[in-house]
Parts: C-alpha cells; structure tokens; sequence
C-alpha cells in the first residue's frame, strides 16, 4: 500500500490549471482535481478545501467521508487521500499552506496541539453560511494581494492575512469541539507533552534524550509515540521546528551568522555551518543571500 501512495507538496506542484496561486509556501486552488487526485496521495502540508457546490466522496487516513456544499475539508500533513468521487457540479476553493511555513505562524505552535489533534479525528466540518462566507472572503483576499505585482511588505502581509485566517479558524473549531470534548489516549497525552516542550523551549535542544529525560520516558518510547502521531520519529519532529528557527533567523533579522549560532546553542560556527549545509543545501551566507534576493 505504502508503495502506491504518492506524496504531494507545494514546492513539486507544477503551474496547472486552477491553482491560481502557488510559491512553494502558499497555494490557492479552485479546481478539485488538481489537488486531490483519483489515486491515493499523502498530503504534506495544511490544505483547507471548502465544498461550494455539488457533492463527493472520499477517504482521508482510511475514513470514508460523503462532501456537500458548506463543508471545509481539512487536512493536515501526513493525511492520506484516496478514492475521490466527485460529482458533475463538485466546486470548491482551498488555501493550503506549506508544513515548514505554518509553523512560523503563532497559532500552530504552542498551545494550539488541542486543536491539531481534534481536527486530526474530525478533518470534516459543515460551517454556517456566514462561515462559508467569511472563508470565501479570506480566499478573495489572500488572492487579490499575493497575485499582485510585489511589493515590499508582501512576505509580512501574507503573514499576517493567514494569522488572521487561522484565528478565525481556531474559533470556528471551538464550536464543534465544545460538543465533542477530546478524550486523550496516553500516547496522545505524552505526544501533546513532547510537541508543547519543543515548541516552547528556545533555544530547542537537538538531542531526543533532552526531551525523553523531562518527559520520564525513555528516548526510543518517546520516538514511537511521536512517530505514531505525527508521521515521523521525534529527532526529525524536532530537526522540522530547528530548521524553521534557522531560517527565520537568517530572512528575518540581521544578526550575524555567528550570532545566530550562539543564540540557537550550537557548539561552535563550524558545526552550524555543517547543519546548516546538511539541511538546505548551502552555507548560511549564501542561504540568506538567495533568500534576499527572492
């Protein structure tokens, strides 16, 4: 099974026909087929799709699932979907977000891993008209500003129109989880732990033991639980929020590499360099100065 599952970002999508928008960090879709596919595809990123018209049917992680117009989709990485029927008439709008740039963005980090795991069992919601009204605003608006000719705040204005989404969002989620309060398992209890502890220490040890040792587990227990419930094992959950630090530090400030190292409790700036070259592909001067440039 594992084998036929292809798996889908931002940044391997090719400009097609009704997406409407995509950096590789963003994406606005309105044609249904473009994003969810017949076959089986593993998302890895957020993507919230609002059925406009029409109807389908499909499956996320396993689930069956019937779509009418005024339900939101949401899918979060590592949500496999597979065997979508669509109707005639099936419409819809999504705004996805790429998982690396969500979470920059204050509302998925923190205390915010309630919400996470809720919508992780219950990925279909039936809003309101005026809450299909508002996403559809939203939709407009992120459309209209990020299709225009750039200017200088568009990355800080992007940023804060999807803040502004997400916290929208986060209320609507409320309405339906207060009649449906979240039952934790212990491994649920002991993931939320871990993902509350990386997201809220800075600067964030690399070393699964760290982690493990304030959790009162063991480093191999506590990577199979994370792995469990979030698709991969707790280093690589950890090495994801890292990365993000890194990468907020070398776009948006100007410190000094050598500052940035100290500030995120690397050992020196020679290992710094070789993380660095490790997960991006460069060193952090010329990342910083590919990324000035875009």
């Amino acid at each position: 099974m594992e084998n036929s599952i292809s798996t889908k970002t931002l940044d391997n999508a090719p400009p097609i026909p009704g997406v409407n928008y995509n950096d590789g960090m963003i994406a606005l879709v309105e044609d249904p087929a473009n994003l969810y596919p017949q076959q089986a595809v593993r998302i890895e990123a957020i993507v919230m799709t609002l059925c406009t018209s029409g109807t389908a049917t499909l499956r996320l992680n396993g689930k069956p699932y019937e779509i009418k117009a005024g339900d939101l989709i949401v899918c979060t990485p590592n949500t496999i979907i597979e065997n979508v029927k669509q109707g005639e008439q099936y419409g819809t709008r999504s705004i996805a977000v790429a998982r690396a740039y969500a979470e920059q963005l204050p509302m998925m980090s923190g205390n915010n891993w309630n919400a996470c795991l809720f919508i992780e069992r219950n990925p279909v919601f039936s809003l309101t008209e005026e809450e299909t009204s508002l996403f559809c605003q939203y939709y407009n608006l992120l459309h209209t500003k990020l299709t225009r000719p750039r200017r200088k705040h568009h990355r800080e204005l992007a940023h804060a129109l999807l803040t502004a989404f997400l916290y929208d969002f986060y209320d609507t989620t409320e309405r339906f989880a207060q009649f449906q309060p979240p039952l934790y398992t212990s491994g649920e209890r002991l993931f939320k732990a871990f993902a509350d502890l990386v997201t809220n220490t800075y600067p964030r040890p690399r070393n699964v033991s760290w982690y493990a040792d304030r959790l009162n587990v063991t480093p191999k227990y506590l990577s199979t639980v994370v792995k469990e419930h979030s698709g991969e094992p707790a280093s690589t959950f950890i090495q994801r929020y890292i990365v993000s630090d890194i990468t907020y530090q070398l776009r948006r400030t100007t410190k000094s590499i050598k500052e940035i190292a100290i500030e995120l409790d690397f050992p020196n700036l020679s290992f710094f360099g070789k993380y660095v070259r490790h997960h991006f592909g460069c060193s952090p001067k010329q990342f910083r100065r590919d990324a000035q440039e875009k």
